[in-house]
């Protein structure tokens, strides 16, 4: 029974989404529970009809139907499911033409249905699909009324027995399948029901926390910028807190599509890895309490950072994920205080073996009914007047759990809350340094002893992605050319090969794995790495361009010099010798 729930499941492995991972399950039990009743029928038939052609017949179907579970097992699920289906397609047109009336024709055709609409999802291949079934079912009615091919010679009694076992065997092939449809189905449209609400809320709350931040710069801009009386190259006054201003909005922007993408991870089931380093605490935290104090003095809240002594130096943990909790739990504290108030971060040591951070803020509180439930999405307190994309919490206790500790909150309505991280305590060691572009490379354009001798191409239709491409690229490496399609790439490379391709995955009217194509099989540029450059940040986009012939990934927006350095440094041929 082990080995057979093995085979059910095979090629599952791979998958996360529900849906796909049940059609192929329903594949494989339509391949493999078929498969083991042909293997057994064919001497039946045999015993009855006393013609070997019943015999062989059901072993080669069962032959090719364990093709189909190999097909899944190699994680080529599309041909495994159109094989399962051609295999049982051509089984009802060969024993309908030989055994006549006996192949009960109309329960195989019912099961055919039935199983198409399982097996396939869009609509235009189930059309396709039951149209052939019918084709076939038409061919054998005109078949048995004209006599065009006569079925095997067998008594009326043999005919009745064997209608009986096909009839019995097709029975329990449409039951598994009503099975499927009132187990799976009805479970899908509910889970779609779910998401469709889901998917509302998500909608409204994330525009509403993008449109704040949008209006917050809007705003500023309209401020330097008014075309009825600014006249084009006239100097435009700017200060200090309205460029900070800006500056925070975008760090909220890029925070709620962070958390946008990390929920849908989540729900599907793809969890991001671990990546572990060393962390100089006190340094580390500092900065957050200091960059987030320009958030806090729109409000006037101050940042109080304490450290106790016993803390140690360095620690062991997932930098990324560790900054993206810090600062959701910062902004929240930051919103939900009162004005001329104080947020307060303290990071201490428990039993020596956990390393906990407090966020403590002064503002309404929660009631304790409410402690547990805003950690699920979208949820919120009701009459809540502040900003909060109902996200934040989630993932920061999810990236919580995923690191081995737990965020917790205690609160007093009316006084305020506090949040609590706890992790895992492992001291660290000072880092090796990081690969970054030299000083010199980075502010000084004319230092063309520190370029990198690379001569980079960059494929971009977005004007203001070539733009900053090109801004970063020139203090960086010795010479860049830009491009606003692949045709004209295609044209610059043929004037100057590249060394380097930095290639967006979305331009009009043709797909990224097409000009990853077109470039590989260029006579060229066939040895020419290439990087994509593109906002798709799913783990999936990823791994598939990758795997198709990307030699690198770098998501959209670039906003620091470092980040793209040390991506296509990897390409430079002075390092790589």
């Amino acid at each position: 029974m082990y080995r057979l729930l093995s085979l059910i499941k095979t090629g599952t492995d791979v998958l996360q989404e529900n849906r796909k991972r049940t059609t192929v399950v329903i594949v494989n039990v339509m391949a493999i529970i078929p498969a083991i009743l042909a293997f057994i029928m064919g001497p039946v038939l045999y015993a009855i009809t006393g013609s070997w052609l019943t015999w062989i017949s059901p072993w080669i179907e069962a032959g090719v139907l364990t093709i189909a579970v190999m097909l899944n097992k190699k994680h080529q699920f599309n041909r495994a499911a159109l094989l399962t289906f051609l295999v049982h397609s051509f089984g009802l047109f060969f024993f309908g033409l030989f055994l006549g009336r006996a192949a009960c024709i109309e329960g195989i055709v019912i099961f055919m249905i039935g199983f198409s609409f399982l097996l396939f999802e869009r609509r235009k291949e189930q059309i396709l699909s039951i149209s052939f079934l019918l084709c076939i079912a038409l061919l054998l009615e005109v078949n048995a009324f004209y006599k065009i091919v006569d079925h095997l010679p067998y008594p009326e009694s043999a005919g009745n027995l064997m209608y009986g076992i096909i009839f019995f065997l097709v029975t329990f092939l449409n039951i598994m399948v009503l099975r499927f449809y009132s187990q799976d189905f009805s479970d899908w449209i509910r889970r779609l029901e779910i998401k469709s609400m889901s998917k509302s809320n998500f909608i409204a709350k994330t525009s509403h926390d993008l449109r704040g931040s949008i209006n917050v710069i809007e705003s500023i801009l309209e401020d330097w910028f008014d075309p009825a009386h600014t006249e084009p190259g006239e100097p435009i006054m700017v200060d200090y807190e309205q460029v900070s201003s800006m500056y925070f909005a975008t760090q909220d922007v890029k925070l709620v599509m962070n958390d946008v993408l990390s929920l849908s991870k989540i729900e599907s089931g793809s969890y991001d890895e671990i990546t572990r380093s060393s962390v100089r605490v006190r340094e580390w935290f500092a900065k957050r309490a200091a960059g987030y104090q320009v958030l806090g003095n729109r409000k006037a809240v101050k940042i109080a950072c304490r450290i106790n002594e016993d803390v140690p130096e360095y620690i062991i943990t997932d930098t990324a994920k560790m900054h993206r909790i810090v600062i959701n739990l910062l902004t929240n504290a930051i919103k939900f205080s009162r004005n001329d108030t104080t947020v307060r971060l303290h990071v201490y040591l428990l039993n020596n073996a956990t390393i906990c951070m407090d966020i403590t803020d002064e503002g309404v509180g929660i009631e304790e009914k409410n402690l547990e439930k805003i950690f699920s999405p979208y949820v919120s307190q009701q009459h809540q007047q502040t900003e909060s994309t109902g996200l934040g919490l989630t993932i920061s206790r999810h990236f919580a759990h995923r690191m081995g500790g737990n965020i917790t909150v205690r609160s007093i309505p009316g006084k305020g809350s506090t949040f609590t991280l706890t992790l895992p305590l492992e001291q660290g060691v000072i880092p090796q340094a990081k690969i970054l572009p030299p000083v010199s490379a980075v502010n000084n354009t004319n230092a063309q002893e520190d370029l990198l001798p690379l001569h980079i191409l960059v494929v971009d239709d977005d004007v203001m992605c070539r733009t900053i491409a090109e801004r970063l690229l020139r203090k960086m490496v010795s010479s860049v050319m830009v491009a606003d399609s692949l045709e004209n790439a295609l044209w610059l490379a043929n004037e100057q090969p590249p060394n380097l391709i930095l290639l967006d995955l979305n331009m009009p009217g043709i797909s990224g794995k097409e000009m990853l194509y077109r470039i590989k099989h260029h006579p060229q540029l066939a040895d020419v790495p290439v990087i994509i450059c593109s906002a798709d940040a799913y783990e999936e986009t990823i791994s598939d361009m990758k795997n198709f012939g990307a030699d690198g990934y770098l998501v959209k927006p670039i906003t620091t010099s470092s980040q793209l350095y040390n991506e296509i440094i990897k390409f430079s041929p002075t390092i790589a010798n």
